[in-house]
């Protein structure tokens, strides 16, 4: 798990499955959109609509402060861009032309959806800041 030094003691944590968090914490933090709900990422999940099997490893991101989370988001990492409303198709082709390589790919998202809402699920400012800083840094220590 990366290293950061937010002057407090918070600790990230990767969950594969929304499950690991629970229903009455995501929902306590969710501001009440449908699409980042605990029920309906759990029947994506659930019913296999998610997963490595079809190119959306879970990997949701927890912050907690103490043994209390404190901010959560729902993230994926993406083989490819199937199964996303913004295709970036041009922009992976463009990138690998290049000598990059565009995948894998750390998406916060809600799966099949362009609705527009919240991905970070945060108790306060701190805790939304907290979880944009442990994006930030999952993806350079994991070359994403």
């Amino acid at each position: 798990m990366p290293k950061i030094n937010w002057g407090y003691s918070l600790k990230i944590k990767v969950h594969n499955k929304i499950s690991e968090i629970g229903k009455e914490i995501w929902d306590i933090l969710n501001d009440g959109n449908p699409f980042t709900s605990y029920d309906y990422l759990y029947a994506l999940e659930e019913t296999n609509c998610l997963g490595t099997q079809n190119g959306w490893q879970i990997s949701h991101v927890s912050i907690y402060q103490d043994d209390e989370i404190i901010g959560l988001c729902p993230l994926y990492l993406k083989y490819h861009s199937q199964g996303e409303y913004v295709f970036d198709y041009a922009w992976a082709d463009a990138y690998e032309n290049a000598g990059g390589q565009y995948y894998p790919k750390l998406l916060c998202a809600v799966p099949f959806t362009p609705v527009q809402g919240l991905r970070i699920l945060a108790k306060n400012k701190d805790a939304e800041n907290a979880i944009i800083d442990a994006l930030k840094a999952i993806c350079i220590n994991n070359n994403l």
